[in-house]
């Protein structure tokens, strides 16, 4: 409680005006907030007016800092999707190549096995060797490609299980300390 003689609280006054003003200066404190104090009669309405005026700043730091952390979480998954885009589009690319180049092998070895049935039996199970050879080693391409896919989406997968619990981590210590 703040008993009130006339020559402290004109004291009082001005240190709160010089105070206002440089706040004002530098951006702590808004024009409104300054007019209501400087309009107020008494020293515990000023002081009430500057407590609220704080409390609405902290507040204010407190919500640009979390949309701040969201726009930064929303970029970060942006990235992260992207990345699984282009590698998914890769990925799609070089199967389509494998499976076209497994589809022109084998048109190629079908051509040459009937251009060789005149040539002999030997030549044709030649041939359909080569045939099976060719496609179990783009099978075995086919493999490995998918396998580096799924390996890539794991590793992505992780990184956004990372990357959540450190964006969780760090709320939950900016509540403890609010």
């Amino acid at each position: 409680m703040y008993l009130s003689d006339g020559k402290d609280d004109s004291e009082l006054f001005q240190y709160i005006r010089q105070y206002a003003h440089a706040a004002l200066q530098n951006d702590t404190s808004k024009f409104k907030d300054i007019f209501e104090i400087m309009k107020s009669k008494s020293i515990a309405a000023v002081g009430r007016k500057m407590e609220e005026a704080e409390d609405e700043r902290v507040a204010e730091k407190e919500l640009d800092a979390q949309r701040a952390n969201e726009a930064q979480m929303s970029a970060t998954e942006a990235q992260i999707k992207w990345d699984q885009m282009k590698f998914d589009q890769m990925t799609q690319i070089e199967l389509r190549k494998l499976e076209n180049e497994i589809i022109l092998k084998g048109m190629d070895l079908e051509s040459a096995k009937y251009k060789t049935d005149a040539t002999g039996d030997i030549e044709r199970s030649r041939i359909e060797s080569d045939i099976k050879v060719s496609q179990d080693k783009l099978k075995m391409q086919l493999e490995t490609l998918k396998q580096k896919n799924e390996e890539f989406n794991r590793k992505l997968i992780a990184e956004r299980e990372k990357f959540n619990a450190q964006l969780a981590e760090k709320r939950r210590s900016k509540t403890k300390v609010a």
